[in-house]
């Protein structure tokens, strides 16, 4: 599945297939097939990134253990 996102300013008509849609201006639509219209932003899944982990030990202020 396809989704894009409308960037018109008004309401515009869009023939996918053998159907005719009514698009409003910010609309997110879903197609199957995919879609070449300038008035039309595909939007990407969202890629979630692995959180760090946080150590258990705190290095902070220690450079080589003989710190006094």
């Amino acid at each position: 599945m396809y989704k894009y996102k409308s960037t018109c300013r008004f309401k515009m008509l869009l023939y996918v297939g053998s159907d005719i849609l009514e698009i409003r201006p910010q609309q997110i639509i879903e197609s199957a097939v995919k879609l070449d219209y300038s008035y039309l932003k595909l939007i990407e899944p969202k890629k979630s990134k692995p959180k760090p982990k946080k150590s258990s030990i705190k290095t902070k202020g220690i450079k080589d253990g003989n710190d006094r």
